[in-house]
């Protein structure tokens, strides 16, 4: 899907990303992990399985941890968006969290969405360690969220596939201690 949106299209991890889940797997295999929850498509479950088979951790699959739903936009290059949404494009760029790319979700519904499962995973290991396997639009809501960041500055933050994003939680405040995290892969981005 290079050079596409993909949103919730279902498409499996390429040879890379599957390198990259191994080396991902291998920096996690020491860590006293007591769960990992995975969005039920398909290339986040190939990146948290082996993360699952390298710490012994049960894997849980969560629907509501999937990647923003982009809607008509999905599978489709930057110049056929700019052709057919062109106004969806401008207001997204402009960083409008209500619009609903193709007919989707919007970033505040996304954010909702992700921060609610998140709450609800966080309520069931209150005192362990745990690993959440999502996407980049999902976990930069998410992050949005916690470092109370206005959703029109998203894109902000930058995301890498497999990287590590370290939350930790006391009480009712969440504490950020690693954004895009991705030296398991050697600069290989």
């Amino acid at each position: 899907m290079s050079g596409r949106f993909q949103g919730q299209t279902d498409s499996p991890l390429s040879a890379e990303g599957v390198e990259q889940a191994q080396r991902l797997a291998r920096r996690l295999r020491d860590e006293p992990i007591q769960a990992i929850y995975s969005s039920d498509l398909v290339r986040a479950r190939q990146t948290a399985q082996p993360i699952a088979d390298r710490t012994g951790a049960p894997l849980y699959i969560r629907p509501q941890l999937r990647e923003i739903d982009i809607g008509k936009w999905a599978g489709l290059t930057m110049e056929e968006i700019a052709a057919h949404y062109a106004e969806e494009l401008e207001a997204w760029r402009q960083g409008d969290p209500h619009v609903r790319r193709g007919g989707g979700e919007s970033y505040l519904e996304a954010q909702q969405r992700i921060v609610a499962c998140i709450e609800d995973i966080v309520a069931d290991h209150l005192n362990g360690q745990i690993a959440v396997v999502s996407h980049g639009g999902t976990i930069r809501a998410l992050l949005a969220h916690v470092l109370d960041f206005s959703l029109n500055s998203l894109w902000r933050l930058q995301i890498a596939n497999t990287s590590l994003n370290v939350l930790e939680r006391y009480g009712d405040q969440w504490s950020v201690r690693q954004i895009n995290d991705y030296c398991h892969l050697d600069h290989q981005i």
